[in-house]
Order: structure tokens, then C-alpha cells, then sequence
């Protein structure tokens, strides 16, 4: 099984290629010549950066026009090592602007607490991609996270989710959310409340 998939990425591969090929053979190019006319295209707002092959994507240069034209582009770079290349500006802004974009980002901004309280208080919603141990087990910004949308308990560190304060907030909130606390937490606000 695992050949049959070795085989068709590797023929999708070479289809890419040969596309690409055909594709400067039409324009005249050499490799050179078409990443400066891709890179005008992309600085003129021809082409978008989301439509281009992989093989783009992964080009630095092209990686960073396509940033200055639009940080929300982060989402469509294949590369793990050009993400990790972000400057620290550029990841400011972009979950100033965007706290959700957080969700794209390579797992060491993922785990950044400062990256993830700036999205976080941003949009609470955030919190969806916070990886985080701190972050996920802060209260006081669970308490206000579940004040907004208590099905985000769901996110909350396991301690959290056994805190007695947290698991009334969200569950008065919304019911549906005691899916989410430890059958023993739950026996508890029953007894509690009977």
C-alpha cells in the first residue's frame, strides 16, 4: 500500500514538473528568468500565492514577496523550515490582525506562550490551537474563554476540566459542555445540585 502511494505522489511529481516545464518552454524561460517573472506577477497581484505549485511555495524569495503582499499567505506555505524562518515582527503582526492564522503556524509558535495569550486574547477562539501547557492551564483565562463559549472546555488542560469553578461556568453556560468533564466531576455537580 505504502508503494502504491510512493508511486502516484511520484507521478504526480513528475505531472507537476512537466507542467511547469511546458509552462516556461510557453513563456521562453529559462528556471531563472520565470522565477523573476513569477516573482513580478506576484509583486503586480497577477498571480496569487495560494495558486502556485508546491515547488513555489517552498521558494524563499518567492515565500517572502508573497508575505509582503499579505501575511494572511502564511496559510498556504508547504514548509515547516520557512515557517520556523518567520521573523518575530511578522508572527506579531499576523496574530494581531489575524489571532486565528495561529492555527497554521509550526507547532514552536504553537507552544510559544507570548504568541499564544497575544492570539488568545485577541479571539478567544484561538485557543483551539494553543499548545501551550501554560496557556492551557491558565483559569482566569479559561474562566473568560468559557464566559464567551463554554464548548471551548473542550480545550482546557485535564486540571482545568476537574476544576470545580471552571466545569460550573461552563456547564451553566451550556449544558453541552459536560461532555467534556470526568464522569467523577460530573457525579459531583449532580449530587451537589439534588
Amino acid at each position: 500500500m505504502d508503494r502504491i502511494k510512493a508511486m502516484r505522489k511520484a507521478i504526480l511529481d513528475l505531472s507537476s514538473d512537466l507542467d511547469f516545464l511546458e509552462e516556461m518552454v510557453k513563456r521562453g524561460l529559462d528556471k531563472d528568468s520565470y522565477l523573476l517573472t513569477l516573482e513580478k506577477d506576484l509583486k503586480e497581484e497577477l498571480v496569487e500565492f495560494k495558486d502556485l505549485d508546491i515547488k513555489f511555495k517552498n521558494n524563499p524569495r518567492i515565500v517572502e514577496i508573497a508575505l509582503q503582499k499579505d501575511l494572511r499567505n502564511v496559510k498556504y506555505i508547504q514548509s515547516n523550515l520557512l515557517l520556523e524562518k518567520l521573523r518575530i515582527i511578522e508572527i506579531t503582526v499576523l496574530l494581531n490582525r489575524y489571532p486565528l492564522y495561529l492555527e497554521y503556524l509550526p507547532a514552536a509558535f504553537r507552544n510559544d506562550q507570548d504568541y499564544c495569550k497575544r492570539a488568545v486574547l485577541k479571539d478567544f477562539r484561538a485557543i483551539k490551537f494553543v499548545l501551550n501547557k501554560e496557556v492551557l492551564e491558565d483559569k482566569n483565562l479559561f474562566l473568560n474563554i468559557l464566559d464567551k463559549d463554554a464548548m471551548l472546555l473542550e480545550y482546557a488542560s485535564d486540571a482545568l476540566k476537574e476544576d470545580f469553578e471552571i466545569v460550573i461556568t461552563a456547564v451553566t453556560q451550556n449544558k453541552e459542555s459536560k461532555k467534556f468533564i470526568s464522569k467523577e466531576i460530573n457525579d459531583k455537580i449532580i449530587s451537589l445540585f439534588s
